[in-house]
C-alpha cells in the first residue's frame, strides 16, 4: 500500500464527490495507522493550501478531525480506540 495512493484517491474523491471517509476507512482497514493517515492529509492541506483551494483544504481538515477524533459524533471517529491527541 502505497501513501501515494491514499492521497490520490482523496483527491479523487474530493473531485468527484465521494464519501472521503470512507476512503480513509479502506486505508485504515488496509494496514494504515493513525500517525501515517494523519500525516499524509496534512501534506494534502498543505498543499491545497498552496494552491489557494480552500474547499478541498476544508475537506480534508474534517477528515483530519475525525483521524483524530475531533469529530462530533463518535461513529466518525476513524480511530477511536486509541488516544484522540494529535501526538499519535
Amino acid at each position: 500500500m502505497e501513501n501515494k495512493d491514499f492521497r490520490e484517491e482523496i483527491l479523487i474523491g474530493i473531485k468527484n464527490g465521494t464519501n472521503l471517509w470512507k476512503v480513509a476507512d479502506k486505508y485504515k482497514n488496509m494496514g494504515m495507522d493513525k500517525k501515517t493517515m494523519y500525516d499524509n492529509l496534512e501534506l494534502l492541506r498543505r498543499e491545497m493550501r498552496e494552491k489557494d483551494d480552500e474547499l478541498s483544504e476544508d475537506c480534508i481538515m474534517d477528515l483530519m478531525d475525525c483521524v483524530v477524533g475531533w469529530c462530533g459524533n463518535p461513529n466518525y471517529k476513524l480511530f477511536p480506540d486509541s488516544n484522540d491527541r494529535v501526538g499519535y
